[in-house]
Formats: structure tokens, C-alpha cells, sequence
């Protein structure tokens, strides 16, 4: 096991820990007060001369907003279903230690649940049933109470969505988590029941209790009296649930302004939604038939099922290594428009990229003219050092900085060397800006759309953008053409785990995407990089690590900033480009010599190697 996984590990066990702590002294363990909920229930329904049974589908890691873990601490007998690998490691440790718990690594399906429940030898009128898996959980409980009868449901619905409108996301074995798109409304649910004889006693933000209807007698209340008291009216609503603010216009909506309003909502998920006002709007079961459910024929079920034809999309190859297996969602992102990316992991290489990939007019939109510009002065300054610390000490030579901004560092270079410097960029101001107020080669476009000639560059230079543009692996090869035989490739690029740690941390606790203040569309693990090195005819001649506190910061070994989130927070870039000017703010006055030392400095307190716990990686490439 690499370094990395094994200070992941160790993390994720120390912050469990933690939780176990916290939790424990404020004696709650669920997000709200579905526990203290349940509890009551529990009394009321659930005899106590008869086995107790909690089965908690989407577990996490069994204690941060466990609807279960007070019921485990009890001795009651427990299933804990987590289909995330990292959360499942977790869960089993928190079970390891109570003999009547269970934990279980899988994705549930409608198809396979009732054989899975079974396996496990859960009675078919198991006490309390817990749900929680941000997608396909309609159908998994429609499947659940196709076969067995739980004395006591808690099950997170779509709060956002007012009765009566009903919502329900299709079927789907690879659902991906999207911004407001998941899961089912409270009216759906309330279609469901009277489908199985249930009914719902109260809804808790977004955690709805149904029973049975022959245990609970008179207690039940209507989908839009659950919905008023438990979330429309609660006086902390547009506190607890702040990320709703782009959607709360749906409760000042009739029902079919707020079904218009959800179809331009989820424009971009067409096709893969039920939606209407009425309860035939949604189909009586998921969009299989028995063909892919053969435990459950006509005969056996409670209600006949009718066939419906599944929509499906096409895999996409990954963008690095060209295996065209599903990636693993692991959350999502902007670029601060209105427009949100899948966060994916290739499960072959490693690497973490945005689905779908942005467009070239979309990240010309990010880079607007105030991207550039606000440390032009230290990037002249770096640039001659580099001239005076380095490029003296080589044969003069054509010098490439790829991603170069406004230019000032070459211009940098220039002014201290006798190298003939280029420039690449993408965006129109940037390019005209060093054009004109330089007099620079710069070049707009891909490297690759360049036509370079062959062997043309003694020293290319690529800080910080293997990870910004759409074809990594095509700019290192085209890198790699133009390169001199004796030639030299001074990357920087992060290590994509430590870089995309906070993205998803944040995704995970505010429930929003964040936003991706620095325009990384790549976050590439060591093997990845080492894979694209190879694969480009590229040997490393020498590899540093730098960011180390950072990186330890990350993984929750060094002390952070405590507003971090701050820069995630999803907003547009500078002016979405209302503003087309360059504006450079005053140059800061500097002796000669201090961009020399920021430079020595910076490089000695390097660690030499790939580091795997480090922000950065500065490698230096050579032609094989």
C-alpha cells in the first residue's frame, strides 16, 4: 500500500474517531432529530418481547448522520449496506465491535435486494428500515415493500419539491449524483405507500417516517401536512438548508408553474425524470420488467408491473488512458457559471477529470481578462531569475512557455538572457496584451494546432497547465515532437488527490458542487503521470515535491486555514467578461536581487522524489 492510501486510511480513522466523540457527548448521532424520532417510534410500533432488527441502506460510515447507530449501540441486530468502498472500510470497522452488527459492501439494485435481505436472514417484518442512497431510493423501497413489511421506515426524500408535485428520477444502476437531482418527491412517496398500504407520520427536513397502516391506526397525515410541518414552516429552514435558495421559488409556485419550472430546472437531464401533478404521472414500479427482475413475476407481485424500455447513455473513454469503462462519480463542480460537471475517477489510471469535459468557449468565459494580470511584475521577476540562476549557465537557445499569460515572465527572461523566447496562449486579450505592449512571439491556440517545427525548443516550459486544458496527453506529445533530442519539459502540475481532496470534501459536506477557483479540469494521480510520461517518449531527469504543509493540511495532519471553504464557494470569475481590458495593479517595489532568492528559497525547501503527500510536482522531462 502506497504512502498515500495509507495516510488516507489513517485520516478517515482519525476523523471517525472523532465524529465517535463528538456524537457521543451531544448524544446524536443523525443529522437532525430523526433519532430522538425514531425512538418514539420505536416504543410505539416496534414490540419488545420480539427480535429488533435495523437494516440501514447507505450506512456511510455508520455514525456522522446515522439514523442507526443509537439502535446499534442498544445491541440490536444490524445490517449496515454501504455500496462507497472508502466508507464501507469504516463501517466494518465501527461494527467489528458489536457481535449482532453486520456490515455489507454493495450498490443495492431493485432486482437483487430481496435475495440480498434474505441472505442476510432478515425476517420480512423487520423492525425499522433506514434509506438513504441519493438516487434510485423509490425503487429500491418499492422493491423492499414488493417482499417484506418493516414496522418502521425512515427515508430521505427530495425536500425541495412541494406537494403536489411528483417527482421521481428513473431508474437508473449507474445513477450519478447531480446538483438538486436525485431521489423523489414527498407526494411520489405518498403514491407509494397507499400503493402498499403504508402511510407517512411525519417528515423531518428531508427524512420522511412511514408504517404500516394496520400498526399506526389514525396517526397519519397527508403528504401536504408532513411537507408545511416539516420543512416548508420551520423557522430555520433557509438556514439548514441554504444550497436550496435556487429552487425555493417552488414554493410560491402553483403546481404547473413549478412543473415548468422543474423541466427548465433539469433541462440538461431530459428523459431522465417522471415528473407531473398527478399519481399516474408515475409509473407503479422501476423502469424494468420482469425480464431483468425474474424474482419477481406477475404472479408474485402485490401490484402487476407494466414494461417500460430503459434510456441509456453512452460510456465516454477515459481521457487519458482511452479505457472505455464507466467512471466511479465521486462528486461534482463549476467553473462558476451556471453549468455543473460530474467530479469522475477512471478506475483504470487514477485519474480525476470533469464530465463532460467544458467546452474551448466555455473556458475561454473563465479565462476573462482578470485572470491575468494581478502578479505580473512577480512573474517578471521570477522569469529573470530564471534567465540569471539558469538559462546563463546554457548555450543560448529557443525558449517556449506554454500557457504564458500575459507574457511577463519571458519577457522577464528576455531582458536577461540572450534566449530567443515564445509564448502559447488560448485567450484573444491575453495574447493581443503581449503582442502589443510587449512585442512578444506569442502564439494563440493549442500547442498542437501550432505547427511547431520538429526539434525546434532547447527549453519548454508548462507550470500549472497540463491540468487546464482538454487533451493532456496530445500537448505532451506535441511537447515532446518539438523538443530538441538534448532538450528539456520543466512541468509543474499537482498531485491530483491532494487537489481534488478539498473539492470533494466540500461537495460532501455543503452538498453543493464547489467551485474549481483555479480552472483544473485534471487532477492526475502519480501512476497516471507516470503512465503519461511514458507514453509521451518522455524520462524523468528530476522530479521534486513541493506544497508540503499544504498537502499535510489537506490530509488533516497540519493545521488549516478555517475559512478554506470560502475559495469553493460557487461563483463566476472576476466579471464573466463585462470588463475586456487587461488592468495591472501598482508594481511592487523590489530590491534586484529578491526574485533570485524567492526562487533559491522556493527550491530548496523542495523534497526531492514524488512525494505523495506534497500539493505540487516540479519534474523535469527529457526526450527518450
Amino acid at each position: 500500500m502506497n504512502l498515500s492510501k495509507i495516510v488516507q486510511r489513517q485520516s478517515g480513522r482519525l476523523d471517525l474517531t472523532l465524529q465517535k466523540a463528538r456524537y457521543s457527548l451531544r448524544r446524536r448521532f443523525s443529522h437532525s432529530d430523526e433519532q430522538q424520532i425514531l425512538k418514539q417510534y420505536i416504543d410505539e410500533l416496534v414490540p419488545k418481547d420480539r427480535p429488533r432488527t435495523v437494516v440501514d441502506i447507505g450506512a456511510g460510515n455508520g455514525v456522522r448522520w446515522s439514523n442507526s447507530y443509537a439502535l446499534v449501540l442498544e445491541g440490536w441486530n444490524a445490517l449496515g449496506i454501504e455500496a462507497d468502498t472508502h466508507k464501507y472500510d469504516l463501517l466494518s470497522q465501527v461494527y467489528r465491535r458489536f457481535p449482532n452488527a453486520k456490515a455489507c459492501h454493495r450498490r443495492v439494485q431493485p432486482d437483487s435486494i430481496k435475495t440480498l435481505l434474505e441472505n442476510f436472514d432478515v425476517d420480512k417484518d423487520f423492525s425499522v428500515l433506514c434509506l438513504d442512497i441519493d438516487g434510485n431510493d423509490y425503487w429500491i423501497l418499492d422493491a423492499i415493500l414488493s417482499s417484506f413489511r418493516p414496522r418502521l421506515i425512515v427515508t430521505e426524500i427530495n425536500e425541495k419539491i412541494p406537494p403536489p408535485i411528483r417527482f421521481v428520477v428513473k431508474y437508473d444502476p449507474a445513477f450519478k449524483l447531480r446538483h438538486h437531482f436525485y431521489g423523489y418527491s414527498i407526494a411520489a412517496l405518498a403514491d407509494l405507500c397507499a400503493r402498499h398500504d403504508y402511510g407517512i407520520l411525519r417528515l423531518e427536513y428531508n427524512n420522511a417516517f412511514i408504517a404500516p397502516r394496520e400498526l399506526a391506526g389514525e396517526r397519519f397525515i397527508d403528504a401536504s401536512r408532513a411537507y408545511e410541518q416539516g420543512y416548508r414552516n420551520r423557522a430555520d429552514r433557509e438556514k439548514r438548508f441554504s444550497p436550496n435558495f435556487d429552487v425555493d421559488v417552488l414554493l410560491s409556485l402553483s403546481p404547473e408553474d413549478g412543473v415548468e419550472f422543474l423541466r427548465q430546472f433539469y433541462a440538461k437531464d431530459e428523459g431522465n425524470y417522471y415528473l407531473g401533478i398527478k399519481p399516474e404521472d408515475i409509473p407503479n414500479h422501476t423502469d424494468v420488467n420482469t425480464t431483468l427482475f425474474p424474482e419477481r413475476s406477475p404472479q408474485t407481485s402485490r401490484i402487476e408491473r407494466p414494461t417500460v424500455t430503459f434510456s441509456s447513455t453512452r460510456t465516454q473513454p477515459c481521457p487519458i488512458c482511452r479505457i472505455g469503462a464507466a467512471p466511479k462519480t465521486l462528486g461534482a463542480a463549476t467553473l462558476g457559471d451556471e453549468t455543473f460537471f460530474d467530479l469522475v475517477e477512471c478506475e483504470s489510471c487514477g485519474t480525476r477529470y470533469l464530465s463532460p469535459l467544458p467546452s474551448a468557449e466555455q473556458l475561454e468565459n473563465f479565462y476573462e481578462p482578470q485572470y491575468y494580470g494581478s502578479d505580473w511584475f512577480k512573474q517578471r521577476g521570477l522569469g529573470s531569475a530564471l534567465a540569471q540562476l539558469d538559462l546563463a549557465k546554457r548555450e543560448p537557445g529557443n525558449f517556449l512557455d506554454v500557457g504564458c499569460g500575459l507574457g511577463f515572465f519571458i519577457d522577464g527572461v528576455r531582458s536577461h538572457s540572450k534566449w530567443r523566447v515564445f509564448g502559447v496562449e488560448l485567450t484573444t486579450a491575453a495574447v493581443e496584451f503581449a503582442r502589443a505592449e510587449l512585442g512578444l512571439e506569442v502564439s494563440q491556440g493549442e500547442l498542437s494546432e501550432l505547427e511547431y517545427p520538429d526539434a525546434f525548443f532547447d527549453y519548454i516550459q508548462m507550470h500549472n497547465v497540463l491540468e487546464h486544458v482538454r487533451d493532456p496527453m496530445s500537448l505532451l506529445k506535441e511537447a515532446r515532437r518539438i523538443l530538441k533530442p538534448n532538450g528539456s519539459l520543466h512541468l509543474r502540475v499537482p498531485n491530483g488527490i491532494i487537489d481534488s481532496r478539498d473539492l470533494l470534501k466540500f461537495f460532501r459536506d455543503r452538498g453543493v458542487p464547489p467551485f474549481s477557483k483555479s480552472g483544473h479540469l485534471f487532477f492526475f494521480p502519480k501512476r497516471a503521470l507516470l503512465w503519461m510520461f511514458a507514453e509521451a517518449s518522455l524520462e524523468i531527469a528530476e522530479a521534486h515535491t513541493y506544497g508540503i504543509r499544504r498537502g499535510l493540511a489537506t490530509l488533516g495532519l497540519w493545521p488549516r486555514l478555517k475559512d478554506w471553504k470560502r475559495h469553493y464557494l460557487a461563483k463566476p470569475f472576476g466579471s464573466n467578461g463585462a470588463n475586456p481590458q487587461i488592468s495591472l495593479p501598482r508594481e511592487k517595489s523590489r530590491p534586484p536581487f529578491y526574485y533570485r532568492y524567492r526562487m533559491i528559497r522556493m527550491n530548496s525547501r523542495m523534497l526531492s522524489g514524488m512525494r505523495e503527500f506534497g500539493l505540487d510536482y516540479q519534474i523535469v522531462l527529457t526526450p527518450k
